[in-house]
């Protein structure tokens, strides 16, 4: 099923519409709509900007061309990607309450990553799903010190 989290709106317990049908009470617990008018605040936090994560011994970059598009490198793969890698990605990104974002995308050899980025708190937390295996690391994440006053 996919879902529309542009136009739907669900508290835990509740029977909600997503664009092809009705979810039954439950199936969709803690989904919040995030409004065109957070979308629009995004671009001035993360767009143009690059920013540093470091979750346990894995580090890479995230450079944030839109609220669209996103180029990721990593510096240290800690054995689940390569060290180096760089690929520019479609990510969907929304607003989920100031200064927390969520960040989804596809990378071309079919991994998912999901973020959660807390820029007040300079954290992250994300699932990453290559193949049938699920990672959730937690860690920093940070703009570098040249963009931190921006």
């Amino acid at each position: 099923m996919t879902v529309d989290v542009g136009r739907l709106v669900g508290r835990q317990g509740e029977a909600t519409q997503s664009s092809d049908g009705w979810c039954p009470r439950g199936v969709l617990p803690n989904i919040v709509l995030v409004s065109e008018t957070r979308r629009a605040v995004m671009p001035a936090k993360l767009a143009g900007k690059t920013w540093a994560a470091e979750m346990g011994r894995s580090k890479a970059r995230f450079t944030y061309h839109s609220d669209t598009r996103m180029t990721f490198e990593v510096v240290d793969g800690a054995g689940l990607a390569a060290d180096g890698h760089i690929e520019t990605v479609d990510v969907q990104i929304a607003e989920i309450r100031p200064d927390v974002f969520l960040a989804s995308w596809q990378e071309a050899d079919g991994t998912t990553v999901v973020h959660v980025a807390d820029l007040s708190r300079q954290r992250v937390h994300a699932t990453i799903a290559p193949d049938d295996r699920l990672f959730t690391p937690v860690g920093t994440f940070t703009a570098p010190p040249e963009q931190a006053q921006s």
